[in-house]
């Protein structure tokens, strides 16, 4: 499991706080799933875009990085060109709330060989805002970028076993 905080620069609290968790025992060829949690310990509501995340419901872009024994792997899943999201496109995360979302990795990286592999980089979030500066939805001209500084998640892939 890997945490991350995002800092608010207003307060100096944190706003977001990130986890990245996957199972204990997993092996090359297999599905893989990637649970990202978001954690709201400040004092005002926040809503995020859930685009690229596991919140979306399916991998629609690349928003994460992927290494296997220190090189990288290429995001092979489907990318999408958008225009302005909707309302519900968008999480909302009440004051002292958290949710968590899970996908799996093996969609869109191959995972097919064993080795250690890492998660690591910011997971970039396309709009992040609170209940303070509006509602949802927001146009994309409007839309506040966030690296949120998830930690790295490491993990190591056994060979496949006996088919």
């Amino acid at each position: 499991m890997a945490l991350g905080v995002l800092t608010g620069s207003a307060a100096a609290q944190p706003v977001l706080r990130c986890t990245l968790s996957v199972p204990g025992h997993l092996a090359a060829g297999q599905p893989l799933p990637l649970t990202l949690t978001l954690h709201n310990p400040g004092a005002q509501p926040v809503f995020v875009l859930r685009w690229g995340t596991p919140f979306e419901g399916r991998w629609m872009g690349a928003s994460i990085q992927l290494t296997r024994d220190g090189q990288p792997l290429p995001y092979r899943g489907p990318l999408a060109k958008r225009g302005d999201p909707d309302a519900s496109q968008y999480l909302r995360l009440a004051a002292g709330a958290q949710a968590s979302a899970t996908l799996d990795l093996a969609l869109v990286f191959d995972l097919s060989a064993p080795g250690h592999y890492r998660l690591g980089g910011p997971w970039h979030l396309h709009d992040v805002f609170t209940a303070t500066q509006g509602r949802p939805p927001r146009l994309r001209a409007t839309h506040t970028a966030l690296d949120l500084p998830c930690p790295a998640l490491d993990w190591t892939l056994a060979p496949a076993g006996p088919g």
